[in-house]
């Protein structure tokens, strides 16, 4: 399981977010695009019909958010599996937003210094 999969379950164990939820709630670039089509869920599934992304998907891309809103309406969401890292990029994301700390401190707080 990914590690980002392992701090939203973990958040969604807790009743911070919920699986369902529309991404929208948490990252406002995508609201009034399609904002309920893509949840939590999708990210973590692979789902999200995010897979044609290429580089830009990426959890480094500070524009990760705008790239997804401009993309969301052309999407297949949840029509298709498909292995991608675009999902958890933008989990990533929500996460941050969630909680106000980087993707790599949410790490050490919930994996590496519990271990």
């Amino acid at each position: 399981m990914s590690t980002v999969r392992k701090i939203m379950m973990e958040f969604a164990d807790q009743g911070i977010i919920a699986l369902d939820a529309p991404v929208g709630r948490c990252l406002p670039e995508l609201n009034g695009i399609a904002h309920d089509k893509l949840t939590i869920r999708h990210l973590l599934t692979h789902t999200s019909g995010l897979s044609f992304a290429g580089e830009w998907a990426s959890d480094w891309n500070p524009a990760l958010e705008n790239y997804v809103a401009q993309a969301l309406p052309l999407t297949a969401v949840g029509k298709r599996f498909s292995y991608n890292r675009a999902g958890y990029a933008v989990a990533g994301k929500v996460m941050e937003r969630m909680t106000g700390r980087a993707v790599p401190y949410l790490f050490q707080d919930h994996l590496f210094t519990p271990l």
